[in-house]
């Protein structure tokens, strides 16, 4: 199930910049109208070529009894010559870890698991032969079950956004994202403040560095204090080490205890939540610890020198969807003065 034009598997789709609304970019800086539409938190994928790929733009190798659900988006891809760029995603088991292992055949796929379509890509826009605004690409129909078209609702204010996130706030979902519905597909970040091309003009408007294309907001909490009480070693696999292939021969190959070696630098730092005695986290450093600075901390901990981070306090925020017990996407790190 091939395409006579295969499509330019080395072009990525269009990703959101590492950017948060109302932590890393203003709200004030928003454009509009924008078209709004719920974060999915599951694995990226486009149909293309009569195959699934990655947003790494490899094959992504899904198990054939799982993969048979969803034979006729390829299908159609194939049919109309369109790249279908969307997320596998359940919202009933809503994670990258369980989204992986569903498509892998490790655990039984639920019944709300879907392909969640955000955009028809035709063969010539894809490449890049001509351009039209995104608009025009958002997904609205696809045949067959277990697919999705994602909703996408026109926002005219900033009021208008805030009202519909501060009314769904209970749903425990990760986030929404904001698309200039005039903007033309991109691939890669869809940041048009890249330091390569400055500012890039969009229809006749220059935008400014916070109107971006494509923006996500996510629900993370307020400001938290946790007190670091260890360092974590950081890990290096051997380049030769063995991967361990599940049964399925489709699930990620993990590596015994031995294919890694401890090294001198610290990998994250192990902290306790103030407030919260029993519960510890593991925290990432905060933006701009360089390694030397980690190797330095790793040496000195407890030592009392200059480099020692041994009850030091930091602050933190976290999603609001995520296991308090095991939070993974936590952000704005940050040392604080000390509160002994």
């Amino acid at each position: 199930m091939k395409t006579n034009k295969p499509y330019a598997a080395a072009l990525q789709p269009m990703l959101a910049p590492n950017k948060i609304l109302g932590m890393d970019i203003p709200w004030t800086g928003m454009t509009y109208p924008k078209l709004m539409s719920k974060k999915y938190n599951g694995i990226r994928i486009l149909g293309m070529n009569g195959d699934w790929y990655s947003r790494n733009m490899s094959i992504y190798k899904i198990n054939p009894e799982v993969a048979r659900y969803f034979t006729h988006l390829l299908e159609y891809q194939v049919a109309n010559n369109v790249v279908l760029d969307g997320e596998f995603n359940s919202n009933s088991m809503n994670t990258v870890g369980q989204t992986r292992s569903i498509l892998a055949g490790t655990i039984p796929m639920p019944s709300d698991f879907m392909f969640k379509c955000f955009y028809e890509v035709p063969y010539s826009v894809w490449n890049m032969a001509h351009r039209v605004p995104i608009s025009a690409l958002l997904s609205t129909t696809l045949p067959g079950d277990r697919v999705q078209c994602v909703t996408q609702k026109v926002i005219h204010t900033q009021d208008e956004a805030l009202h519909i996130i501060e009314s769904t706030a209970h749903l425990n979902i990760e986030g929404y994202m904001f698309l200039d519905p005039q903007a033309f597909y991109r691939h890669g970040k869809a940041s048009i403040t890249d330091k390569k091309l400055g500012r890039v003009a969009i229809g006749k408007e220059m935008l400014t560095p916070e109107q971006e294309i494509l923006l996500k907001f996510k629900y993370y909490g307020d400001d938290e204090d946790a007190k670091i009480v260890g360092l974590s070693p950081r890990q290096e696999r051997h380049s030769s080490a063995p991967k361990l292939q599940h049964a399925t021969g489709y699930a990620k190959p993990t590596y015994k205890e031995e294919a890694f070696d401890t090294t001198d630098v610290a990998g994250t730092m192990i902290c306790f939540i103030e407030g919260e005695p029993d519960n510890m986290i593991y925290a990432p450093f905060p933006v701009g610890f360089d390694m030397e600075q980690r190797r330095k901390a790793y040496a000195h901990f407890g030592s009392g020198s200059e480099y020692d981070l041994q009850n030091q306090w930091i602050c933190f925020r976290r999603l609001l969807c995520e296991d308090r017990g095991k939070p993974i996407a936590i952000k704005k790190v940050q040392f604080r003065d000390s509160k002994d």
